[in-house]
Parts: C-alpha cells; sequence; structure tokens
C-alpha cells in the first residue's frame, strides 16, 4: 500500500485501485490496528478503507482508537460515521464514557453523521460538546431513536449543521412538553434543510414558526396521528410549490382517524409543485385524498393496499374509481404503484390479474406497476416461470424482485 522510491508511476483507474485495495484488504479489526503505525499507507488506501466508519457497542476494540487516539491518521478520510447505541434494556453507558475522548473535531471531511438509539438527556455537556463539534460540514444527519425530553435538545444539534441539506430523524420523547418550539431560536434550522423524514410533531412546528418559506423538496412523515397532521398542513402551506417529493404514513386504526383531519384541511391544494406521492393510509381516504391534488407537475402516485382492498374493495375504495381518476387531465401522465403486503405466489398472481382487469387503460399505457413488500423465499424463480410460460411479462407491470418496501422504518 505504500510507493515505493524510483519505481515508475503506473496510472490506472480508479475503479482498478478500489478492487485492488478491496482484494487485498485484511479484516476491519487488522486495519484498524495498521493504521495507527503505519505511516506510509498510500493515501487513496486510507480514504477508500475509512470512507465509512461505524461504531457500536459490539466493534471489536482496535477500531475504537481510530476516532480517540492521537496516533490515528485516517480522521481527514472518513466522510460516513454511525455510532449506536445500544438497546436501553442492555445498555452499557461506552458511547456516553467514549464521547469526550474522540476527537470529532477533527474530521473536517464528515459528510454525513448517523446516531443511532442515542440517550441525549443522559450525556454531560462535554460529551454533548463533542458531537455538536463534528456537525459544522455535515451534509446528511440520521437520529434514529434519540431519547430527549424536548425538541429544543435536539434543535440543538441542527443549529449546530449550517450546511445541513438531509435530515432523518425519529424521536423516542420520554416526556413532550406542549408549546415548548415558542422558545426556539430563530436560527435553529439550517437553511438549505430541503430533505426531511421524521416522525415528529414538534420538529415540523419548529421548521414552519422558524422559517417563513421552507426550502423542502422531500418531505417524508411516518406514524401520523391527528396532532401531526394538523401540524403537516401548516407546513405544507407555508412551503407552496417548492415541495416536489411527499411520503405520508397515516397510524393505521387510530380511535381518531389523522386522515380525515387532514382531508378537512385540504392538505394537498397548496403542494402545487409536488411531482411525487407516496401514501399508506385507511383504504376509504385514498380516493378523497388523490382528489385533492392541483400539481400539474404529478408523474407517480403509491399507494399501499390490504389483498381484501384490491379484490373486494373496502369503505369508498375501488379500483375502477381509481382508474376514472387516473384518466383525468391532472393524472394523465401519472404512473400508479400498488404496494401489497406479506402475500404467498398464488394470492399474488390472482391480485394482479384483478389489478389488470380493473385498471385496463393504465395497464395498456404502461403506468401500472404492482409491488409487493414480502413474499415466500424463492418465488422469484416460479414467478419468472409462470411469467414464461403464459407470456405475461410486460417491463411496465410485472411484479418487481426483489420485493421492495416503499417505507423507509429508522427504527
Amino acid at each position: 500500500m505504500s510507493l515505493a522510491s524510483g519505481l515508475p508511476r503506473v496510472q490506472l483507474p480508479l475503479e482498478i485501485h478500489r478492487m485492488i485495495l478491496d482484494f487485498t484488504a485484511d479484516d476491519k479489526a487488522s486495519l484498524a490496528a495498521c493504521a495507527l503505525v503505519c505511516k506510509t499507507w498510500h493515501p487513496l488506501a486510507r480514504a477508500h478503507h475509512f470512507r465509512s466508519f461505524t461504531l457500536t457497542s459490539q466493534t471489536n476494540v482496535s477500531a475504537r482508537p481510530l476516532l480517540c487516539d492521537s496516533a490515528s491518521s485516517v480522521l481527514p478520510f472518513i466522510r460516513d460515521l454511525s455510532i449506536q447505541e445500544g438497546h436501553k434494556r442492555d445498555r452499557t453507558l461506552w458511547v456516553a464514557k467514549l464521547l469526550p475522548r474522540m476527537r470529532l473535531n477533527e474530521l473536517a471531511n464528515l459528510e454525513s453523521l448517523t446516531l443511532t438509539r442515542f440517550y441525549w438527556t443522559d450525556y454531560r455537556p462535554h460529551a454533548r460538546a463533542a458531537v455538536l463539534s463534528a456537525l459544522s460540514n455535515v451534509k446528511e444527519l440520521r437520529l434514529l431513536s434519540l431519547y430527549t425530553t424536548t425538541v429544543l435538545q435536539m434543535l440543538e444539534l441542527l443549529a449546530a449543521a449550517p450546511l445541513l441539506n438531509s435530515l432523518v430523524y425519529t424521536e423516542r420523547n420520554e416526556a413532550p412538553e406542549d408549546g415548548i418550539v415558542a422558545h426556539a431560536p430563530p436560527a435553529c434550522i439550517p437553511p438549505g434543510l430541503t430533505h426531511l423524514q421524521t416522525n415528529h410533531r414538534d420538529l415540523l412546528r419548529a421548521i414552519r414558526c422558524t422559517t417563513p418559506h421552507p426550502p423542502l423538496t422531500t418531505l417524508v412523515v411516518h406514524e401520523l396521528c391527528t396532532a401531526t397532521a394538523v401540524e403537516l398542513v401548516l407546513l405544507l402551506r407555508a412551503s407552496g410549490s417548492t415541495l416536489e417529493h411527499l411520503t405520508l404514513r397515516f397510524i393505521p386504526f387510530a380511535d381518531a382517524q389523522p386522515e380525515d383531519t387532514f382531508l378537512a384541511l385540504s392538505g394537498l391544494t397548496h403542494s402545487r409543485g409536488l411531482r411525487a406521492l407516496t401514501l399508506s393510509a385507511t383504504c376509504a381516504a385514498y380516493l378523497p385524498i388523490l382528489e385533492q391534488l392541483t400539481s400539474p407537475h404529478i408523474r407517480a402516485v403509491s399507494i399501499a393496499l390490504t389483498p381484501y382492498a384490491v379484490v373486494f374493495g373496502q369503505g369508498s375504495f375501488d379500483l375502477r374509481k381509481l382508474a376514472a381518476l387516473f384518466a383525468r387531465p391532472l393524472l394523465a401522465c401519472a404512473r400508479l404503484r400498488l404496494v401489497v403486503n406479506e402475500i404467498d405466489l398464488d394470492v399474488l398472481l390472482g391480485l394482479r390479474r384483478t389489478a389488470r382487469e380493473r385498471l385496463a387503460l393504465l395497464w395498456e399505457e404502461g403506468r401500472l406497476d404492482f409491488w409487493s413488500r414480502a413474499v415466500g423465499a424463492g418465488t422469484d424463480a416460479l414467478l419468472d416461470a409462470h411469467e414464461a410460460s403464459a407470456g405475461e411479462r410486460n417491463a411496465a407491470s410485472a411484479i418487481r424482485w426483489p420485493p421492495v418496501n416503499i417505507f423507509e422504518s429508522e427504527r
């Protein structure tokens, strides 16, 4: 991995360099140990092996000095860092003890930071300061199951990341406080934040209250309850035509249907720049929500369905009504993706035939996709054989393998 003096330099493509490095690399623990003592490694090798770095409670102890030891020389090459605290039931407090020793402020080229199950309320000020020192150049921040007592503690992280453009935040507030957003500093939301995924009502409120015209282009909101639906609609109004991609996952079987609140507030009427919409809701709410679309730019709609809804209809939901909706000028160029859950091959084939019959126009125009989230192992080969024998293969509407889950879970 070092360059011997006097040898001719051969210019190889970067891809070839990376293939050689992967082929000759040892396990991560050995690489970590070598990185602390070997000073002749070519920078390309360091940048390749340590571009992404993950630290967990199970990580070999030899990897931890890479972030703490003064002899470590890989810090400038780390661009993607992930630190994962353990579950609450088996916590060892190793993160809280290690954070003050980490040289996080020297991660000058860090672009992406993921913090998983961080118990922010339990960390001492110097441990928090170590995390905040790493955020000055971060463009993508993922806070997965962050334990806080108020949203202000999370906003402290955002305020330290002025270049942030993408945020994933799932909270585990132990004692949420209403009205706390009123005390949020006006500059806590990064001005370039364009991608947001969250389940947190107060974060939506904080963005709306501190940013008159949020620059969001992609918004994913899951675990949508009634109170969150209200804040969501207010944020959609503030975003106006800037928003292009919207994913909404309403809480199923809620006592009060959050979809009703969303519809009553005309949730989609102000999003006139929308290009893609993904929905997971009660089947009766799909058609009313889609009827609220006002964007002339919409090109893709994805909805999650149960097998029962596809075959028999459910509530006011009907595939033929859905087909009529997609024949309107506003949706005449949009693709429809139907996503069905955890069913076997025979049921899946039957559902697809039903969808093709009732959405015939979309099928003929190549605007229909039929996806499954999870199907039994080995059924992809069976499906291929079935389609080959029946002559049913169609690029636009064949079931996609491997099965795809359109809703990313950050739990």
